[in-house]
């Protein structure tokens, strides 16, 4: 893989992201790289620039890669994540290594690790036209500033399953399983996995079991509540949900991958060492 033309997007609120992407960037430039910087929330600044990019480097944590994947799933540009957050489940790089990690990567050490998408369709009050959305971790229908259960009436492959009366809904991919999804009670899945976790949130008197569903479900949500609700693709896209909207989830034809230096059998050892809070792999 050649990489001569590199972007690298950090968290502009993180100090340490700027100036570690900074010098980042510095770094490769001197190779005679062609590198480009930018904050992860300028969306045209990033579209403007992604044009002919190879890889992105992110500085962050797991937020920054969500954001960064929002903006280029259609673009298949390998993602690499230099961890500044706090656990960094997708992340790759401890920030201590960026330099001699950057420098393997550049070698042709590095490997694909392929992740499956969820695309969303929101239909607002039953009318044809629709919000489209794609999401790398999950989609999260939830109460809204009401602290009152909602009514989600929900359909798998066009077959009413359940209104379930709960606080919301996770639908969640493999990647997002060690996210939210784990956080409410869900599985945790291995991250190459294309299968689907749908998840209530403390559901009242109806099933608080989670559904592991294959990889071509497509799931339907209605909202039936007079009181809005929320809907939340990747934890940083926010939509108000009314009475009668409808959320469309199924498998993206989309996929984002991650260049990755760590070997192919690290998920289990990296997993249990974040959640014992050992930020060594952080």
């Amino acid at each position: 893989m050649s990489f001569d033309n590199i972007g690298i997007i950090y968290h502009p609120k993180n100090e340490r992201a700027n100036q570690l992407s900074f010098r980042a960037e510095k770094h490769l430039k001197q190779k005679g790289l062609n590198i480009w910087r930018c904050s992860a929330w300028d969306t045209k600044g990033i579209l403007n620039n992604i044009e002919d990019t190879k890889l992105l480097f992110t500085c962050g944590g797991d937020g920054t890669i969500l954001r960064a994947a929002q903006i280029t799933y259609n673009k298949d540009i390998p993602i690499t994540g230099i961890n500044l957050g706090r656990i960094g489940f997708m992340t790759e790089i401890n920030s201590e290594d960026t330099f001699k990690d950057i420098d393997a990567i550049l070698e042709g050490k590095g490997r694909l690790d392929k992740r499956a998408l969820l695309h969303t369709l929101f239909h607002q009050g039953g009318g044809k036209e629709s919000m489209s959305f794609h999401s790398l971790n999950d989609v999260v229908v939830s109460r809204g500033e009401i602290t009152r259960i909602i009514h989600i009436d929900t359909f798998i492959n066009g077959e009413h399953f359940i209104n379930y009366k709960a606080d919301g809904i996770i639908v969640s991919t493999a990647t997002g399983s060690t996210s939210y999804c784990m956080a409410a009670g869900g599985p945790v899945l291995h991250p190459n996995s294309k299968e689907t976790v749908l998840l209530p949130i403390l559901p009242h008197l109806c099933p608080d079991y989670s559904m592991v569903l294959p990889a071509s479900t497509v799931i339907l949500l209605q909202l039936g509540t007079n009181h809005n609700a929320t809907l939340c693709i990747d934890g940083h896209i926010h939509h108000s949900v009314k009475n009668g909207d409808t959320i469309e989830i199924k498998p993206s034809k989309y996929s984002i991958s991650f260049l990755r230096l760590k070997p192919k059998n690290s998920f289990y050892t990296t997993l249990e060492t974040k959640l014992k809070g050992n930020n060594t792999l952080a």
